[in-house]
């Protein structure tokens, strides 16, 4: 005997309507477990304002008209709990576990800080789904598998796509700056995720890159419902915090639901993508630096990033030593003056090794590095060749030479002692020029 039943996944943003993905997969529970379809973009959004509460209000509209079991969101259901100071990481522990670049802190926190309207927006569409009394959170990471729920009730659970890439061994989407509407790049991470799980056909791939994201956000709660892949929870379930002083009553924590599949199918035979984004260290799990592609406005602060990558590398290229200092790096790459609006406070020797993280984003995302030749000497150059010590002679340190594709004595020929300098606010004020002109065309 087997169900029918359907879920809805759905990659969540609070800049506008259409940078939502939406994704609808039905599949068979019981002893043949199939997938039945896979519905992306399926959902056509309002014309009025995006709000939590209208969100929310789609959600409910959509989970009644389809009859959708569960719903899925790529997105923040909570804040960290209040005084959890002796646990590693300065967000939640479901996003040390699933090591999210981006970090929910403490009520009103976030690492970086310039997250705080989209994960506020998230936090508050779950906060809208629950007051609306037909959400039930899945907030037991002992209960791996549960039932559909009666009287048009669902189950509501959040997700984090980029953890299930990695838990189906697959490469995991990169962010939407990389790959941007370049439709035949998406498609070969969707024929990956297709031979992985042994979807339904997806080809021609006709979705966005938010669509597929959402689709993964659909596998977790297609397996907490018995489908054919398995669900796997990272950190603890959610509860609120009674007000304090200024501090409203808010949800803290909550469990970030995988997706994944037995090890026999794991060890099945996929076409992975060309691009291989490498993937972050452990320390990520810390750095409140990064950008998550999560974020509404993640693409944009990656483009600055890459932006600023291509024209110091084009300076350098003109005989122009140029670069950035370490703070200077993180301040223009979130678009804020201090550094403590990014990380919630001030710059500490141990930002160090976060910042060169940055610089390896970016450079990730810019599809690598950038050759660099003068007076007959040619490097291939990171971001992190231009992210110098403030003070002049502005060097770096010999260990960032250890792993380099260059030696010291290269570096400082293309980049001579007596010519370098740091970013001045010009130059900063022509790169966002450029920034405008090409949001122009």
């Amino acid at each position: 005997m087997s169900n029918q039943l359907a879920v809805l996944g759905i990659d969540l943003a609070s800049r506008s309507w259409q940078d939502n993905g939406s994704a609808i997969v039905g599949f068979s529970t019981g002893e043949q477990k199939t997938w039945n379809s896979v519905e992306c973009g399926c959902i056509t959004w309002p014309t009025e304002v995006l709000s939590a509460s209208a969100m929310a209000k789609t959600i409910e509209q959509v989970v009644e008209s389809r009859a959708i079991a569960a719903v899925s969101l790529d997105g923040p259901q909570g804040w960290r709990e209040p005084d959890a100071t002796v646990r590693k990481g300065v967000g939640r522990l479901c996003e040390y576990e699933s090591r999210c670049q981006g970090k929910t802190g403490e009520y009103g926190k976030t690492y970086p800080q310039t997250q705080h309207n989209w994960i506020r927006f998230c936090i508050d569409v779950f906060g809208e789904l629950i007051a609306g009394g037909k959400a039930q959170v899945a907030n037991d990471p002992q209960q791996l598998t549960v039932e559909k729920l009666l009287d048009g009730k669902f189950w509501l659970l959040e997700c984090f796509p980029t953890s299930t890439w990695r838990s189906s061994r697959l490469a995991p989407l990169p962010g939407k700056s990389r790959v941007g509407k370049k439709r035949e790049l998406v498609a070969a991470y969707v024929r990956s995720l297709q031979q992985r799980y042994r979807l339904p056909n997806l080809d021609p791939w006709l979705g966005s890159h938010d669509d597929l994201q959402a689709i993964v956000a659909a596998l977790p709660a297609a397996g907490l419902l018995g489908g054919p892949c398995l669900a796997i929870p990272k950190g603890k379930g959610s509860w609120q915090v009674k007000a304090k002083d200024a501090t409203p009553e808010h949800w803290v924590e909550g469990v970030i639901w995988d997706a994944s599949l037995a090890q026999d199918e794991l060890s099945s035979t996929v076409e992975l993508p060309a691009i291989f984004p490498k993937d972050e260290g452990t320390s990520d799990t810390s750095n409140p630096l990064l950008i998550d592609d999560r974020d509404d406005e993640a693409n944009s602060l990656l483009i600055r990033g890459i932006r600023l990558f291509q024209h110091l590398a084009q300076l350098a290229n003109e005989g122009d030593a140029v670069g950035v200092g370490y703070a200077q790096l993180v301040c223009y790459v979130h678009g804020v003056e201090s550094f403590e609006n990014v990380a919630n406070r001030p710059y500490a020797q141990s930002d160090t090794t976060n910042v060169l993280r940055l610089a390896q984003q970016i450079t990730d995302e810019n599809g690598g590095a950038i050759q660099i030749i003068k007076d007959g000497v040619a490097i291939d150059a990171a971001m992190d060749a231009f992210v110098w010590r403030k003070r002049s002679p502005h060097d770096r340190p010999g260990r960032a030479f250890d792993h380099a594709a260059y030696t010291e004595q290269q570096w400082r020929q293309v980049f001579p002692d007596s010519r370098r300098r740091l970013l001045d606010t010009a130059q900063c004020a022509s790169l966002e020029q450029l920034k405008k002109n090409a949001e122009s065309e």
